[in-house]
């Protein structure tokens, strides 16, 4: 598809001069016509041209019928066009939403006008019972689609590619593939395989017509965004890490943390045992490995000899797991002074955790949560009878 003149009145002064020719023209020829009767009449054979005068009546009733309307415009008529879509098709809907008398004619006058080669995707406002020169002219003026698209934190390249699947259909393979593309990847400074953990969270507006790399470029430009405004605020733990170790960092607290106001004490466990080079211990970068996001984790899956096992590996994983939020990212770069290197999740339905120094006292507050748990569970169960 032919992209839109930069100058749409030059494009317009050249459509309606075409116009302008073809009307002198068909003046032309209404005018040989009349002076070929006058001729006639003023012969001796005194015969009256009917054949001729048939013929341009019948030309001109014939015009007037598909090209103006009889009554007055009508109510609006709004047609979405997608990428890709022939004259021929928007045609056919005007003639169904009676906007036209004849998909040919209209054809034809955009092929003319050359405003078939201009034709974006977008939303096209018509009327009802409109003039043929009008209806065509509306060809030029497009109202962008956009549809509201959230992507929450916390998701991996796949999950966001299922929302922009269902949303605005784009293919997910497509998506998953584009998220590796080496110069995409370049552009941003990415120095890791894919894009995983750089496609900023967000609700967005995307036109429906949106490829898979424009969604990328967009999310990931807004990522660099996001960094360049948060990375200026580490203190001394968190300015020490690199963009890429960060967004990892930040990836796992996005994964562990039910609540934000707990990011930045997660976040200073983690930097306690990067220290001390302590396994993370995240259980979350496993469930990454086997993208196994819910149920239990097994003995051989804690095991797994993958570089992205927290449990058995110590540092950093070699890249994000998940698209931290801006918080998670903050609180990577700015975590507690703390002297816990354990936490436990209480299980009591809050989503907080309990924080330890010592092993001893994970060791108790991890059966004080268990103990929580199974009570829970009794009343659950009990509420249910």
């Amino acid at each position: 598809m032919s992209a839109r003149p930069k100058n749409i009145f030059e494009h317009i002064g050249r459509t309606w001069f075409t116009g302008v020719l073809y009307l002198l023209a068909a003046a032309g020829y209404v005018f040989y016509f009349l002076l070929y009767m006058v001729r006639m009449m003023q012969s001796r054979k005194k015969r009256f041209p009917f054949v001729p005068m048939i013929f341009i009546v019948s030309i001109a009733l014939l015009v007037a019928l598909v090209v103006f309307p009889f009554g007055n415009r009508g109510v609006e008529f709004k047609l979405d066009v997608d990428r890709g879509m022939r004259v021929a098709t928007i045609a056919h809907r005007l003639k169904d939403a009676h906007v036209i008398r004849s998909e040919t004619a209209f054809r034809i006058l955009a092929r003319l006008t050359k405003c078939d080669r201009h034709i974006l995707s977008g939303r096209y406002t018509f009327y009802v019972n409109d003039d043929l020169l009008h209806a065509v002219r509306c060809l030029l003026h497009v109202e962008p689609i956009e549809v509201s698209v959230t992507i929450p934190d916390g998701l991996t390249i796949e999950q966001t590619a299922s929302i922009f699947a269902r949303t605005i259909h784009i293919d997910s393979l497509a998506f998953v593939n584009d998220c590796s593309d080496p110069k995409i990847l370049a552009k941003h400074g990415v120095n890791a395989r894919s894009a995983e953990g750089y496609l900023f969270p967000e609700t967005y507006k995307f036109n429906p017509a949106a490829s898979a790399n424009d969604v990328i470029e967009r999310m990931m430009t807004l990522a660099d965004s996001v960094w360049s405004s948060v990375r200026d605020s580490a203190n001394d733990a968190g300015g020490s890490l690199s963009r890429s170790e960060a967004i990892t960092l930040a990836s796992i607290v996005e994964k562990e943390a039910a609540l934000r106001l707990e990011e930045p004490h997660i976040s200073g466990v983690f930097h306690n045992r990067l220290k001390m080079h302590m396994p993370l211990g995240a259980d979350p970068t496993v469930r990454y490995i086997f993208r196994k996001f819910t149920g239990p984790l097994y003995k051989s899956e804690l095991a797994n000899e993958s570089p992205y096992n927290t449990r058995i590996h110590t540092g950093l994983p070699p890249a994000p797991i998940c698209s931290p939020s801006r918080g998670a990212l903050i609180a990577a770069l700015r975590p507690v002074e703390t002297h816990d290197v354990y936490f436990v999740a209480k299980w009591d339905g809050s989503g907080a955790h309990y924080f330890s120094v010592s092993y001893e006292e994970h060791l108790k507050k991890t059966q004080a949560a268990r103990v929580a748990n199974e009570k829970e569970k009794v009343i659950i169960h009990q509420d249910e009878r």
